[in-house]
């Protein structure tokens, strides 16, 4: 996942979806007009929901990439905290 701005403020997301060996199996792209990179960094990742298919449910495990530190810790401690809800 990954995001990009200009400075008028007019903004790309997008990402890719490959399977374990690499494969390419889907990409998508959305315009946007923002002013923070973390935010639409963000708002890639958060994509994914628009885009998975029923077909996909059937992986053991997802891996995201991207380039923002910050909201690859966001994101981890989120799924840490939803594990430990869903336990207790």
């Amino acid at each position: 996942m990954n995001a990009s701005i200009l400075r008028s403020n007019l903004a790309r997301i997008g990402g890719v979806f490959r399977d374990h060996k690499g494969t390419l199996l889907l990409a998508f792209g959305k315009k946007r007009i923002h002013w923070d990179v973390a935010q639409l960094e963000l708002e890639a990742v958060l994509a994914i929901r628009e885009f998975i298919q029923s077909w996909m449910m059937n992986n053991k495990g997802v891996i995201i990439e991207g380039d923002n530190l910050n909201i690859i810790n966001f994101i981890q401690e989120s799924m840490n905290k939803s594990k430990w809800q869903m336990e207790n």
